[in-house]
């Protein structure tokens, strides 16, 4: 799999609804979280209910909901996704009615 690029990563924090601050970390939605994956050397991991997030230079400052700093660097990263929804959630819909 090709390494997240630059603009990859922009248009992800995008796509998250994530806050930026001119010093600090990205900061996503109350109730949405990312869930990142990396690897490097034929090893793999996954980073999830990330909740703060930046790149600073090539390297990924990724933080969890329990405070947990993980860093690594950009060209690892080769995939993400986002969990909560900015709307009303599924589960507080019934099924078969609309509205």
């Amino acid at each position: 799999m090709p390494p997240m690029t630059e603009k990859m990563f922009k248009t992800l924090l995008a796509k998250a609804e994530a806050t930026s601050s001119k010093r600090g970390p990205a900061s996503l939605p109350t109730g949405k979280t990312l869930s990142l994956y990396v690897a490097a050397n034929g090893a793999s991991m996954s980073v999830n209910k990330v909740t703060h997030i930046r790149l600073e230079g090539d390297v990924v400052e990724a933080t969890n909901n329990k405070g947990e700093l993980f860093l690594f660097a950009l060209e690892n990263l080769y995939a993400a996704s986002i969990s909560g929804a900015a709307g009303p959630s599924a589960a507080a819909r019934k099924a078969g009615f609309l509205g």
